[in-house]
């Protein structure tokens, strides 16, 4: 396998279930000469042959069943906007509801109706307070920034609030339901069509501390209200049949990194219930991978939650295990409907595929994973443990026991984890004859609070020294060659790279992407700086100990001892990242005279190594494996 092989890649994204349960969409992206194309396609939940429902040009996402089941709405790029279309199941052309001469911002998200006549839409405002000389074409006049959350990663400038809109299914003028200088967000019509929920922090000043809360609006007008929901900050929400409402939330406001996501129930009246109470690892939070489409939102909540468990991600509906760790499933999206469960599963570390979830197992219902197992069929996948980390193994092809030159891959986050189905970049490197380890370092989700809390305030301790006991543990297992050691990682895992390369010199060859280099410039450089470092307890800028404490936990400090040569990797577009944080790196690391290259990626957000243009994703992969090859040969 080559990077150039990406673009035979099928990448699964979002999934939706008919009201009946009979027929599955799910949307299915692959590449176009130097871009990617979405189309919405089904498969009967029985089993039988996929077909393509949209044509699948341009983007198109989050399919939605009518209630009828008859129509399916979804999303498509065009003229520089999203709209949302609707099209018969049974296929032929598509029809627009919304249009670029009512919501010239294009929909964010929809949702229908019961009654199947209407739908509620998410939309920009056209007109913003803080976006001055305003014009048709052409940059305004000026951007008036006043609130800390004016930029979001992927999302660039969200100087326009989004607010919800009632939408004929045949077209027309839309009717507005909420309006202010602040934005909902998960629009989702109440089961009888009376109410519309949706997820909002309208306090003036909730760009300082946000708790976005479940509100709820009439659907034919009036004022939003505020339910008693769950005390901390809400991420997801869906209603349930009976009326009651379903949200991933946190515990209490604010929170700390090791206070991971529940599943709260919250009644008609306000009151919030937490379900699986026995579950105590992160919910919902499976690993990255750009095996799947992570365009796509991840799906709606469904009863049925994902349970980080050191690397593995059991399935758990109203405490019955649907799928457990032993099958290594990595689920992206699901769906649920007349008591059915489809989901984007990977099992036993196998591609992902459109799955229906029953007694105890996954049943593929597309075999779209033959891609990757006609390019890298031979991959040894492995793991062992380092004291108290986790370690999944990547190998070449019959590689066996024997030495090899290795790369260590610490994961972003850090309140994330690897998990067995390695990321493309890991079976690139083995297939170029490289061992990739993934270790769970402290930090790491899956294997309960206290162990995320290890980490708390200590970036560059706890999790440099668990990533010299993996390698350590490679070396000494005759695994590894100590004298071609690498390190790549992105975000978090760049940060370390950047540590590990300013506080050792065990390494011959490093990457980083996309990482942290001063974290007193980031926290306000970040998007999301000062409420991240707040919840990671890493200090802050607004006093000298917490700068002091910023700096101790910033590679820059350590930039004199750097000699490993450094790739520095950066998507020009990234928010959470931004450029500026490694440039600092590369200016120091210049100026003293060090190997050091650092490559832009324009239109590039944090992680386009798994949404970025195709061309730009085979780049930094091709350019990853020829920097190793140049300074550790395999």
């Amino acid at each position: 396998m080559i990077p150039a092989d990406l673009l035979r890649q099928v990448a699964l994204g979002e999934v939706a279930l008919s009201a009946d349960g009979h027929l599955v969409a799910y949307t299915r992206r692959t590449t176009a000469g130097t871009a990617d194309r979405s189309a919405v396609w089904l498969v009967p939940y029985g089993g039988g042959r996929p077909r393509q429902l949209t044509a699948g040009t341009r983007e198109d996402r989050s399919p939605r069943f009518s209630p009828d089941g008859r129509t399916l709405a979804f999303l498509s790029d065009g003229d520089g906007e999203r709209h949302l279309y609707v099209i018969d199941v049974d296929g032929g052309e598509s029809t627009p509801v919304t249009a670029a001469a009512t919501l010239p911002r294009g929909v964010l998200e929809f949702d229908w109706h019961p009654d199947g006549r209407r739908l509620v839409v998410l939309a920009e405002d056209a007109r913003s307070e803080q976006v001055v000389g305003e014009r048709d074409s052409g940059e305004p006049t000026a951007r008036v920034i006043d609130r800390l959350d004016w930029r979001f990663d992927g999302a660039g400038l969200t100087l326009h609030p989004a607010h919800l809109h009632v939408v004929p299914r045949a077209g027309g003028a839309p009717r507005r339901l909420t309006s202010g200088a602040w934005s909902a967000t998960q629009p989702r019509v109440s089961p009888d069509g009376a109410t519309v929920a949706f997820l909002a922090d309208r306090d003036p000043d909730a760009d300082r501390r946000v708790r976005s809360g479940i509100h709820l609006v009439p659907i034919d007008g009036g004022e939003p209200g505020r339910l008693a929901d769950p005390a901390g900050h809400v991420a997801a929400l869906a209603y349930q049949p009976d009326g009651s409402l379903l949200c991933k939330a946190r515990e209490r406001f604010p929170s700390d990194d090791h206070e991971h996501a529940r599943l709260y129930r919250v009644g008609a009246a306000g009151g919030a219930e937490l379900l699986e109470p026995g579950l105590d690892d992160q919910l919902g939070g499976s690993t990255y991978t750009d095996l799947f489409d992570w365009q796509a939102d991840g799906g709606r909540l469904t009863r049925a939650t994902t349970v980080d468990d050191d690397g593995r991600t059991p399935l758990v509906c109203d405490g019955e295990v649907l799928l457990d760790r032993f099958c290594d499933p990595l689920v992206g999206a699901l769906a649920e409907a007349a008591g059915r469960i489809v989901g984007v599963v990977s099992t036993e570390r196998r591609p992902p595929e459109i799955c229906a979830i029953e007694h105890g197992r996954a049943r593929a219902l597309t075999r779209e994973g033959g891609w990757l197992r006609r390019v890298a069929p031979d991959l040894v996948l492995d793991e062992f443990r380092a004291g108290d980390v986790t370690c999944f193994v990547v190998s070449p092809p019959g590689s066996g026991d024997q030495l090899r030159a290795t790369g260590l891959a610490p994961h972003g986050g850090p309140t994330s984890q690897w998990h067995p189905l390695p990321m493309l970049d890991s079976i690139l490197l083995a297939q170029a004859g490289y061992r990739v380890l993934l270790p769970n370092i402290h930090g790491s989700t899956g294997r309960g609070r206290p162990f995320v809390r290890a980490l708390r305030g200590d970036w560059g301790g706890v999790d440099a020294d668990d990533c010299h006991a993996v390698l350590d543990h490679a070396v000494a297992a005759g695994l590894a060659d100590p004298a071609r050691l690498g390190v790549f990682g992105l975000s978090y895992g760049g940060f370390l790279a950047n540590w590990l390369v300013g506080t050792s010199d065990r390494f011959a060859a490093a990457v980083s992407e996309n990482g942290v280099a001063n974290n007193v410039s980031s926290w306000a450089g970040s998007d999301c700086g000062p409420a991240y470092s707040a919840a990671a307890g890493i200090g802050d800028a607004t006093t000298p100990e917490g700068v002091e404490l910023l700096w101790r936990q910033s590679p820059l400090r350590h930039v004199s001892a750097i000699r490993t040569p450094l790739l520095l990797l950066q998507g020009e577009a990234d928010r959470r990242c931004p450029p500026g944080d490694a440039e600092q790196l590369f200016v120091a690391l210049r100026a003293l005279g060090r190997e050091v290259s650092y490559v832009l990626y324009p239109e590039s957000a944090h992680e386009y190594v798994g949404t970025g243009r195709p061309d730009r994703r085979i780049d930094r992969h091709t350019r990853v494996i020829e920097w190793f090859g140049r300074w550790m040969p395999a």
